[in-house]
């Protein structure tokens, strides 16, 4: 109903003008008396309902739809009486039958004298208009049903008392009940208990007080406390008491999952707290943050003291283009280079080795680059030190290769110019004797080399056996000589004392590897004014000790502890390894003796190496099948055909030799019958080996492989050394001397 301002309009009902006017209007147009009687219709209203003015004057009433006729006969009467103008739609029956929706406006009149005369109106057919506002309604009111019916929200309408008067299907899901068991009742009534009853009062509050109220609130279910968010407003009904709106959304999952984010966040930055490897987060190549490893590694507290904080100050000139050319292209969405190796400056003006690995990551809302950093510095060395001893492998074996390849030359050498002495002697050409023993004693010289060359070169044989202190100290010092003799004097102080259960390599390179570090403690230069000392001496608890000590810069206290800790090393960077000591500890624990170091600053040092004696041997007793006193038969077999030549040459006055250079053609004349006393055999020969031949003969003649001495330049394969380790027969290795040849002979034929 729409109120109209008043008018104070009368027509005269005679006025031609008028009439015409009202009776051709293409509205429908009706007049009422001061009672409320219709008293004219128009042309246009009659024709529309189909009546006779004599009809429509008392009957016009039939023609509203009953639906509408009490409310529009209360209305009118309620209008007449404060004489007001009025607005009013309903629907009017057509002369067909057919009811259309009318807009029905009424204005009241007065007579000449001003008083009160009745109502004047018009009526316009607005059936299409409603019509489609009704369809607009329909289908806005089945949008809404269907968002309703399919939102995620829970939907519901209370009355004043809090009952349920309409639930969407989240609402009810929220419920866990059927709707029927919810229409028409209390949230207190359909789940009991303090917690509804609060929520139902807080409720009805926002009805009582006339304002939209908002709440996060959690219920305890059986499946787990759940959470809603919740708006309880206030529904205007006119002409009644408000309802009750409101609409919830469940905030459970979005809570657990803010929950396990939070975790999440929590766990992670824990572990990157708690990480061993440095992590830097960077934003425009400037650090933003750094964990606490990464701070330590920067040498600095906190953050705060990091300064500067540009990546590229923090790294090795050589390595900051590279890198931060790298975090500028990973911000710009390239993606991450492989993890590569990079020097970063640390506290205290040290440099570190990293291997660096990038992420494009979200930190405090923008982007920026996580660079993980894995301190591989220790690593890098241990390479570095590890190709450095692979190389020192490498030369061993290749040490041992030459030494074979030279002892066989060197062994007819040293024969050829012992039975050239020998026959000068006889001659009496004292001039040509002089020049002969001279080249014996180079050569002799360079089988003593050769002989160390080969102590050291032993790393795969863990043999252990009696060995002589004296001579493996003795061969360690002409390795060594040359580092001494520009530094120091040396100084022997060697008393007698028994041979020492070990492994002559092993041994060799603990004493290389002191006399070296001692000699390296002295500047080069001053070798009067510094000395180094070696000393072999029985200790008191019966075992054998060696001292090697300097006059050197000596050791700083702080630095004691750690000498034997690998990798600790006090020397410039690449010019030490810091394993030496570390070897050497380990080797001498294993041979089961102890290792002691005395050391002060600016005093010297001294290195005391204490070894187990050997166990008492018994003499090896002669070979069967020996006969003393008479010329033996001996057979030498070497590929080398020079060998056996000198040996022939210089043994043919004393024995009868043969010489053959193949292993096979030695085993069809034992095969065959021969006899000799003794066969030596040269270890290490293409097609048949020295080893092949022993194999052989202790098939189907025992006494004969026993009979075998082996002559060898160098067992420098690990096949070689196990099997000289397996068998008792004499070994004697070249180049044999023609003086110690005869005497083994001797010995061995009685």
């Amino acid at each position: 109903m729409t109120h109209l301002p008043p008018s104070p309009t009368s027509l005269p009902p005679d006025a031609e003008q008028g009439r015409l006017l009202l009776e051709h209007a293409p509205m429908l147009v009706w007049r009422a008396d001061a009672v409320g009687r219709c008293n004219y219709f128009n042309s246009t209203w009659l024709a529309f309902t189909g009546l006779t003015l004599e009809e429509a004057t008392v009957g016009w009433v039939e023609c509203l739809h009953p639906d509408d006729r009490p409310r529009v006969l209360e209305t009118g009467f309620a209008y007449a009486v404060r004489r007001e103008p009025f607005e009013l739609e309903f629907r009017l029956r057509r002369h067909d039958g057919a009811h259309r929706w009318m807009l029905d406006r009424g204005v009241p009149y007065f007579d000449e004298a001003g008083e009160f005369a009745g109502y004047i109106g018009s009526l316009i057919d607005v059936h299409e208009a409603h019509e489609r506002a009704r369809r607009a309604l329909e289908e806005s009111e089945q949008r809404f049903r269907s968002f309703m019916e399919h939102s995620p929200i829970a939907a519901s309408i209370k009355d004043e008392q809090g009952r349920y008067l309409f639930l969407n299907p989240g609402a009810v899901s929220q419920h866990g009940k059927p709707m029927q068991e919810l229409l028409g009742r209390t949230l207190e009534e359909v789940h009991p208990g303090a917690q509804t009853a609060e929520i139902h009062r807080g409720d009805l509050r926002a009805v009582r007080e006339q304002r939209v109220l908002e709440a996060l609130r959690c219920v305890q279910t059986a499946a787990g406390p759940r959470e809603w968010l919740t708006v309880v407003f206030p529904i205007e009904r006119p002409g009644g008491t408000p309802l009750l709106g409101k609409v919830a959304l469940e905030t459970t999952a979005r809570r657990l999952a803010e929950d396990a984010l939070r975790r999440s966040e929590a766990s992670f930055r824990t572990l990157i707290e708690a990480s061993t490897d440095c992590i830097l987060v960077l934003r425009d190549a400037q650090v933003v943050y750094a964990n606490p490893r990464g701070l330590r590694t920067l040498g600095v507290a906190s953050l705060a003291q990091l300064q500067p904080r540009a990546l590229a100050q923090l790294l090795h000139g050589g390595d900051a283009p590279a890198l931060v050319g790298h975090v500028r292209a990973l911000a710009e969405g390239v993606a991450p280079p492989p993890p590569a190796e990079y020097r970063f400056h640390c506290g205290a003006g040290g440099e570190r080795t990293a291997e660096v690995q990038l992420l494009a990551i979200e930190f405090d809302g923008a982007p920026c680059v996580m660079l993980v950093a894995r301190d591989i510095t220790e690593r890098a060395e241990l390479q570095r030190r590890l190709m450095a001893a692979d190389r020192l492998v490498s030369m061993g074996t290749l040490a041992a290769g030459m030494a074979h390849e030279i002892n066989n030359p060197l062994s007819y050498v040293l024969g050829n110019l012992g039975y050239l002495e020998a026959q000068l002697a006889r001659a009496q050409e004292q001039a040509l004797l002089e020049v002969v023993r001279e080249a014996r004693e180079g050569a002799e010289r360079v089988r003593q080399i050769v002989r160390d060359l080969k102590t050291l070169s032993r790393g795969d044989d863990e043999r252990r056996g009696p060995v002589d202190v004296l001579a493996v100290l003795q061969s360690s010092i002409n390795m060594a000589w040359n580092e001494i003799r520009h530094r120091a004097r040396l100084v022997r102080d060697f008393s007698p004392v028994p041979r020492v259960q070990a492994n002559e390599s092993r041994l060799g390179q603990v004493f290389l590897n002191l006399l070296v570090n001692a000699a390296q403690a002295i500047p080069e230069g001053r070798a009067d004014r510094h000395h180094i000392e070696v000393r072999v001496y029985p200790a008191a608890d019966g075992r054998v000790a060696v001292e090697v000590r300097d006059s050197g810069e000596g050791i700083a206290r702080e630095h004691l502890p750690r000498i034997f800790d690998p990798f600790f090393t006090s020397k410039p960077i690449g010019e030490g390894t810091g394993l030496g000591l570390a070897i050497c500890h380990g080797i001498v624990s294993q041979l089961g003796g102890s290792i002691e170091v005395e050391s002060e600053r600016g005093q010297g040092t001294c290195m005391r190496v204490f070894l187990p004696q050997a166990p008492e041997e018994s003499a090896p007793a002669p070979g069967p099948g020996v006969r003393a006193g008479r010329r033996g038969r001996l057979l030498f077999i070497d590929d080398e055909p020079r060998i056996g030549k000198t040996y022939q040459l210089l043994l043919r006055d004393e024995h009868d030799v043969l010489a053959l250079t193949r292993a096979q053609e030695a085993l069809e004349r034992l095969r065959a019958g021969e006899h000799f006393d003794l066969v030596f055999c040269d270890l290490m020969m293409p097609e048949m080996t020295g080893m092949d031949l022993h194999a052989e003969l202790s098939r189907w003649a025992p006494e004969k492989a026993r009979a075998m001495v082996f002559l060898t330049g160098g067992a420098f394969t690990p096949k070689a050394r196990a099997f000289l380790s397996q068998v008792d027969n004499c070994q004697l290795e070249k180049p044999v001397s023609p003086d110690a040849l005869r005497r083994f002979i001797r010995d061995a034929l009685g």
